[in-house]
């Protein structure tokens, strides 16, 4: 039997007497002064030390005295990092996390246990432990450091957990912290698409280093940052598609059902030979991570030999890192949609190479995971831009400055090379279609919905814009928009379940909110999605949906108030939606 099944009663007093720590006074300014600094820190001393900065953060209203604070707290220093950077999760909410010690009070018993804070919250990060294993994963790190049966320790980690101190301040404040160099910098969040990273198995001394006389690096004053970045972005458009004569050109493709993925390819130029590439990295438009596409890096490996390449890096003056004998870095950005593809049904039109539907809650799911590669990703490409360009979020005197057109004729080339190198396969060219007004558009529009695509995205051809703008439309037979779930209904679903049918209860529809008005939404969920969640609403109340639907109606019991018309669920999201 599984220990997952072994159910004791429960020792309440952690969990049920304990008062909040708010409520209780504590005796922790002098905590730090007591103990000596040397050796890793205990997981009972972090906490201790996080408890005691809570506590003298929240005292505090003024920022630049929480900041001095927290400046003396250097100790703490990763952990906070850490837990507030805008792209760590840990997947784990306190709340569950107390209803699995209520359900089973003593752990299973494991060969190995993470030997930090930092480790743990790492490892949750990660996903190499889910669901009831990662709970029990947290359970038994917590009896073996003596944290389990500790109240106000117990209620600090949970805030820990939930990313929030409940003091005042997050990410944006521990930016401001002169640390005084005493710890490195944040550790960064992996934006490569390869392994997952490895648990952190060296645990930062607590006490701050001697002043050192070896003068400490710093890094160039131009980073050429990937953590904050603009993208070109469109407007929505609609018939008669009356803007569309104020400018003579345009460009019309089909509009995917996949996720945006901004592609970064350095490659290091030699003063003679090839280029290499030295890294390839995918993130969303938000800056985050991608990290299932292997195939796609590799693929792109094959660009060395690209006859244009050489002449598109010579021309962008943006030099990423100069190496002296070795050469120059210069960086190439692509930018396209990764969908996943199954066949079409039967009965839709399809035409040639486009004869596929996109897969969105497969992509979705898929394109983030650790330790996973997706099995045949397609990267349709529509954009190819010097990285001059896409830094300064504008088109650039010539050579650069190319116009849309000019581009296309570059993907073309690209993917025409990478085609014969490789046979095909991942990188494929998103068909455009010059279009002379709206007759040609609605010619357009009339295909896509022969077809069932989802609609149409229209570029002007004009040079490079990196920001929302009037450049690129987008028109959609179907809207979609993010909603926070509210609450589920559950019942009796006659449901498939291993190929069987069955009456099973089941996650009937959730309650989402538009305009102020409650909307039912119970289509676009897998039977495991209800089976799951019905049977922990918290795998989806209070997450991030995306909610696909016709049109907005009035609702038929509130007048005046709107509704949708047939919604449907397209995408579930751990927390927000961050691609």
């Amino acid at each position: 039997m599984s220990c997952y099944a072994i159910v004791r009663p429960l020792h309440r007093s952690l969990l049920i007497t304990t008062p909040p720590l708010a409520a209780r006074p504590h005796k922790l300014a002098s905590f730090h002064s007591s103990i000596p600094h040397h050796g890793p820190p205990s997981v009972k001393h972090q906490l201790l030390r996080m408890a005691e900065l809570q506590q003298k953060v929240s005292a505090v209203n003024s920022k630049s005295q929480k900041e001095h604070i927290i400046s003396t707290f250097p100790d703490l220093r990763e952990l906070l990092e850490q837990m507030y950077h805008p792209k760590h999760r840990t997947h784990l909410a306190s709340g569950s996390m107390r209803k699995y010690i209520s359900a089973y009070p003593l752990p299973c018993s494991h060969k190995a246990l993470p030997r930090s804070l930092n480790q743990l919250f790492d490892l949750l990060a990660s996903r190499q432990v889910t669901g009831n294993k990662a709970k029990d994963i947290v359970w038994a790190f917590l009896q073996e450091n003596s944290v389990g049966t500790n109240g106000h320790l117990y209620e600090t980690f949970e805030r820990l957990l939930d990313r929030n101190l409940v003091a005042g301040f997050g990410a944006n404040t521990l930016k401001n912290i002169d640390w005084g160099d005493q710890l490195p910098q944040m550790r960064p969040i992996r934006s490569t698409a390869t392994t997952p990273p490895p648990l952190q198995t060296d645990i930062p001394p607590v006490a701050s280093p001697a002043p050192s006389s070896t003068p400490t690096s710093r890094p160039p004053k131009k980073s050429h940052s990937l953590e904050k970045f603009t993208c070109a972005l469109g407007k929505s458009i609609e018939p008669p598609f009356k803007e569309l004569a104020k400018f003579p050109r345009w460009y019309a493709s089909r509009k995917l059902d996949g996720v945006r993925v901004i592609t970064f390819v350095d490659f290091l130029l030699p003063p003679s030979g090839k280029p290499q590439v030295i890294s390839t990295q995918f993130l969303s438009r938000n800056g985050n991570p991608f990290n299932a596409l292997s195939k796609l890096a590799a693929e792109l490996e094959h660009l060395i030999s690209f006859p244009q390449l050489t002449d598109w890096l010579s021309h962008d003056p943006v030099v990423i890192e100069d190496r002296g004998e070795e050469g120059v870095v210069k960086r190439l950005v692509l930018d396209g949609e990764v969908c996943i593809l199954r066949p079409r049904a039967e009965g839709v039109k399809g035409e040639g190479e486009v004869d596929y539907v996109e897969d969105f809650q497969s992509v979705v799911g898929e394109v983030r995971r650790l330790g996973h590669d997706i099995e045949n990703p397609a990267y349709f490409l529509f954009d190819v831009i010097p990285f001059a360009e896409f830094e300064a979020g504008t088109a650039l005197p010539a050579p650069l400055g190319k116009t849309f057109g000019e581009r296309v004729e570059d993907i073309i080339a690209l993917v025409s090379y990478l085609k014969e190198r490789t046979g095909g396969g991942v990188v494929r060219e998103l068909e455009q279609w010059e279009v002379n007004g709206k007759e040609d558009v609605e010619d357009k529009v009339g295909r896509a919905a022969e077809r069932g695509w989802e609609g149409l995205i229209i570029r002007a051809d004009k040079p490079y814009n990196g920001k929302r703008s009037s450049d690129l439309r987008k028109f959609k037979r179907w809207q979609d928009a993010e909603y926070v779930v509210k609450s589920i209904d559950t019942g009796k679903m006659r449901l498939a379940v291993d190929g069987v049918f069955g009456e099973h209860l089941a996650c009937a529809n959730v309650w989402i909110e538009h305009k102020g008005t409650p909307v039912s939404v119970g289509s676009g969920f897998s039977a495991e999605q209800r089976l799951a969640y019905a049977k922990d609403p918290e795998l989806i109340v209070g997450k991030e949906i995306t909610v696909e639907y016709f049109s907005e109606s009035e609702a038929t019991d509130r007048p005046g108030k709107m509704s949708l018309r047939f919604p449907r669920v397209k995408a579930v999201y751990d927390g927000k939606r961050d691609i």
